[in-house]
């Protein structure tokens, strides 16, 4: 099987992606997925950050939830098109995705470890020498239940978070990975 691989696990919204703010939805307005293509906003610097990641022989991860879909939200199709185009553009080496909502009782969905030790068996990944970079709670706790080092980026409803490294966007990661 080879030497394990090291790995960066990266959310999606509000990691590579610019979270959607959605105060209609009540109390957590911040950090949704993009319903609508126009709606996409990738990180600034985002190519650089992956081709670091990537010079630096990480296997790059995106580890996402995904719940819109069966909270009625959007359709499916349309999910998936946005979907597409940000893959197109983060050019992860794979990625994993969770469906559910919370009520579904998972075992994929952050923060739970699920994504995380399925992609670990799945690619033969370290997963004490990897890293899951995101923006929330949720994503630090899976990186932490999963053996990663956690690395939070740092946004304006995260400053309660605490996380191993916390850095000011994606591109800033790249220094301490």
């Amino acid at each position: 099987m080879g030497p394990k691989r090291r790995a960066i696990f990266l959310d999606r919204d509000g990691t590579v992606i610019r979270g959607i703010s959605r105060p209609e939805l009540g109390q957590r307005a911040h950090g949704w997925a993009p319903w609508h293509v126009n709606e996409i906003q990738f990180e600034p610097n985002l190519r650089e950050a992956m081709r670091i990641f990537w010079d630096f022989g990480y296997m790059t991860i995106l580890a996402t939830n995904q719940p819109d879909v069966a909270h009625g939200f959007l359709p499916y199709a349309r999910w998936e098109r946005i979907f597409k185009i940000i893959l197109r553009e983060v050019q992860p080496h794979y990625f994993y995705w969770c469906p559910h909502t919370r009520e579904d009782g998972c075992d994929c969905k952050k923060p739970k470890p699920g994504m995380l030790r399925r992609a670990a068996a799945e690619w033969n990944i370290n997963l004490e020498k990897s890293f899951m970079i995101g923006d929330t709670v949720n994503d630090v706790l899976a990186g932490r239940a999963a053996g990663c080092k956690t690395i939070l980026i740092r946004r304006p409803y995260n400053h309660d978070v605490k996380a191993d490294i916390v850095v000011p966007s994606l591109l800033a990661a790249t220094a301490v990975v």
